[in-house]
């Protein structure tokens, strides 16, 4: 559940409150991963939750903890493609408003 809340507060971190954000494509692409990303770490904490007093599957939870172990390196990849997407859009886009315009004939 700590994974499912962390993508939760990086995304509106970069939402900034907002609805909707203008993002580069690549952080547009982060994104959607990391909310499919969430949903799967929510669903496995329902499932851990729903069938807390259930018989244990030591072979099925060492499975799904390995799973996880791969959506949390998939998660920090994305966040951190999202964060390099948005730092690159940003500068460039601060290098667009220091540049002087040519000269006009």
């Amino acid at each position: 559940m700590v994974r499912a809340q962390e993508v939760e507060g990086f995304v509106e971190g970069l939402f900034n409150g907002e609805e909707e954000a203008g993002l580069p494509e690549r952080a547009h692409e982060a994104v959607t991963h990391l909310g499919e990303i969430r949903a799967m770490m929510a669903g496995v904490a329902d499932l851990i939750e729903r069938t807390r007093d259930e018989p244990e599957d030591r072979r099925q939870i060492k499975e799904t903890i390995k799973h996880l172990r791969v959506m949390t390196e998939i998660m920090e990849t994305e966040i951190h493609a999202a964060v390099l997407a948005c730092t690159r859009a940003r500068a460039q886009g601060l290098l667009g408003i220091t540049t002087p315009l040519g000269t006009r004939h």
